[in-house]
């Protein structure tokens, strides 16, 4: 296993993750957002990939026409997001995207093999939606909060952390996945 160390030294001049650039307020909330999204949208695909394999066993190009509406989703959130981005700001599209997601995740709590194909599409487009939605949000939020000299600096540090937990939390999800599967 390869694993990757990067020394952060929040005293240099030219740091390689610059870290110190995000302690303020709005940065760290936009930090928080972008990240808990990342986890979130790791956790759904695992969670309806395995949904789907195992309870319908839909053929490929039903799983194609599924992401391709999970992938709609997402653009559909970064457009909405971009053009409103300074009318609402980063907290209401937060809670638009985050209200996307639970009205998802509760009716996801309930379904069964006999869930339609076309139903699944659209709530893969509304979980796409809202997780971009919340991603992009916290994204802009980190970058355009303070002074725009410094974006660049919050933006590579919010990405460098968020790449690093979601690239961490994909192997435990899967060991968590693969635990339960051979329980059951």
């Amino acid at each position: 296993m390869l694993v990757a160390f990067v020394i952060v030294d929040l005293r240099a001049e030219n740091p390689l993750v610059p870290i110190g650039s995000l302690w303020a307020a709005k940065p760290v909330s936009g930090t928080i957002m972008a990240i808990s999204s990342h986890v979130a949208l790791i956790i759904a695909i695992a969670g309806i990939n395995g949904f789907l394999r195992t309870i319908i066993d839909p053929p490929f190009l039903y799983l194609s026409y599924f992401y391709l509406w999970f992938f709609i989703g997402i653009v559909a959130a970064a457009m909405f997001s971009t053009l409103f981005y300074d009318r609402l700001g980063a907290g209401v599209l937060g809670i638009l995207g985050s209200l996307a997601v639970i009205f998802v995740s509760i009716q996801w709590r309930t379904i069964g093999a006999e869930a339609s194909m076309n139903t699944l599409y659209i709530q893969m487009a509304c979980l796409g939606g809202g997780v971009g939605m919340v991603l992009i949000s916290g994204a802009l939020g980190t970058a355009l909060a303070g002074d725009i000299h410094k974006a660049t600096l919050r933006s590579a540090s919010l990405h460098s952390i968020r790449n690093f937990i979601g690239a961490v939390a994909a192997p435990i999800l899967g060991w968590f996945i693969y635990r339960q599967n051979a329980i059951h």
